[in-house]
């Protein structure tokens, strides 16, 4: 049997790689709060604040993030403070789970893990960003001044983050609604988009 040929091997797998032609497909979305018609949004009649202890010598909370409401956690949100004599370290991660992924910085942090990217109403999510299947940082905070902020989260009031929720191994588009403000985060709100995102 003869070998075929490299340029038909590569259009099929561009066939395999697209969705049903009836399918809706996105290249992109908009953050837009006033247009959620083709979203399923979901929002919190209580936000879920992450609360800062000075009392406290050792603390750690978690936030366990189901987007689409199937009892399968999608998102783990970690908080966790550590004081030691005048100083104190406080770290806010998120895990993506599964396939799901969130956007982030293009360089990895001091800490070794990918900054969380904020993101304003009105901003496009699409393949353009750069996004990981790994924990992120949030952001990592002293008491000592002289130690900057590691990194992109940190006091950023009414922001949202990006994400790519994987359903049955097709993306779709989405973002989570949050406001960072000194050791506080809140969790308000988070929307995925209906139809599948495509990366051409």
């Amino acid at each position: 049997m003869g070998k075929i040929p490299t340029i038909l091997l590569f259009l099929l797998s561009l066939t395999a790689c697209k969705p049903a032609e009836n399918d809706p497909v996105l290249t992109q979305i908009v953050i837009d709060k006033n247009d959620l018609s083709n979203f399923k949004y979901f929002n919190l009649e209580n936000s879920i604040i992450f609360p800062f202890d000075f009392t406290l010598n050792e603390y750690t909370d978690s936030f366990l993030l189901d987007v689409d409401n199937n009892e399968v956690i999608d998102f783990i949100f970690k908080f966790s403070y550590f004081r030691n004599h005048k100083s104190y370290l406080v770290n806010l991660s998120l895990s993506p789970q599964n396939k799901n992924q969130v956007a982030t910085g293009n360089k990895r942090t001091f800490t070794g893990l990918f900054p969380a990217l904020p993101l304003s109403e009105k901003d496009t999510v699409d393949n353009r960003l750069t996004w990981q299947n790994e924990p992120v940082l949030m952001y990592e905070a002293t008491a000592d001044e002289s130690f900057p902020v590691i990194g992109l989260c940190y006091n950023q009031p009414d922001k949202f983050l990006g994400i790519k929720f994987n359903n049955h191994s097709k993306d779709h588009f989405g973002w989570i609604e949050f406001s960072s403000v000194n050791h506080y985060l809140e969790i308000k709100s988070w929307a995925i988009s209906r139809y599948q995102a495509i990366w051409w």
